[in-house]
């Protein structure tokens, strides 16, 4: 996973919600708890 830079970030995930997909939102460092990221 990647941190964010706003406009390449903006693109990537309009894109991808005009598509059908699912934009997840992670706590402050859940891209590190694989506890909570298996919920």
């Amino acid at each position: 996973m990647t941190r964010c830079s706003f406009d390449i970030h903006v693109q990537e995930i309009l894109g991808t919600l005009l598509v059908g997909g699912t934009l997840i939102m992670l706590h402050p460092g859940g891209t590190i708890d694989f506890d909570y990221l298996s919920k």
